[in-house]
């Protein structure tokens, strides 16, 4: 079985909407969040494990070390600049 045939499979046993289901899953994340804040981890990752669309929205991070003479950013271990 295929993705795409699991999530029809999902879909027809389902009483929301193909098109509702982000909608819902933010809602779950929301509660799931408010789970974790009252330490109940349990129940958070029951939550979660029934969200479909958990899309992880990417981040460019880029770790750029200064020199401690010159204070200017340094992409390589020596400095150019000193």
């Amino acid at each position: 079985m295929d993705g795409k045939s699991a999530s029809t499979e999902l879909y027809a046993w389902s009483l929301i909407r193909p098109c509702r289901m982000a909608l819902f899953d933010e809602f779950k994340k929301a509660y799931a969040e408010i789970l974790f804040g009252w330490q109940l981890l349990t129940k958070r990752s029951l939550i979660l494990k029934h969200t479909m669309y958990t899309k992880v929205q990417p981040q460019d991070l880029e770790f750029v070390s200064e020199c401690s003479s010159c204070n200017k950013p340094k992409p390589t271990p020596a400095c150019g600049s000193c």
